[in-house]
């Protein structure tokens, strides 16, 4: 089956135009997929704080669900692996609780820039240091200094 656009006047399949249950007989929106998304973006375009307040909203209503939208589309990894990071209480690399101190309030996510390859769930300290070594066995020796050394040290001492 197919329809015609009503905003580019283009015949075009039923799969080029978006669900719509209100009022219609065929259960799509009037205009095509591109028509629709052009005007959007239009729209955003003329009243940019319009959207931002938009975002802010839902991101304030709907906090878990934006969370994990945000890790999925930052690391790509798997569910197996975000409930890895959701249920991690202590730091993979020096074993610190998360929430003890000023660096370790906040879980990061150790991943590979270059191949995207997901590691470990790090606190501040370790997450910092990961960014200044370069082998694996650097690395560790790092874990293992950032859980007996303040983290201003360490940085001045790589």
């Amino acid at each position: 089956m197919k329809k015609i656009c009503t905003k580019c006047k283009i015949e075009k399949p039923l799969d080029g135009f978006y669900n719509n249950k209100s009022n219609t007989s065929d259960g799509k929106h009037s205009w095509c997929k591109r028509c629709f998304l052009n005007e959007q973006r239009l729209r955003i375009q003329k009243n940019p704080e319009k959207k931002a307040a938009s975002d802010r909203k839902y991101h304030m209503n709907n906090r878990e669900e934006a969370a994990r939208n945000k890790w999925f589309k930052k690391y790509k990894g798997t569910e197996e692996q975000y409930q890895h990071y959701l249920t991690t209480t202590h730091c993979e690399c020096c074993g610190l609780k998360f929430g003890d101190g000023q660096f370790t309030d906040k879980k990061h996510q150790d991943h590979d820039h270059a191949t995207g390859e997901i590691r470990k769930v790090l606190c501040g300290t370790c997450n910092v240091i990961e960014g200044k070594v370069s082998t694996e066995q650097a690395y560790d020796i790092a874990c293992y200094k950032a859980s007996l050394t303040p983290l201003k040290e360490l940085i001045n001492g790589i």
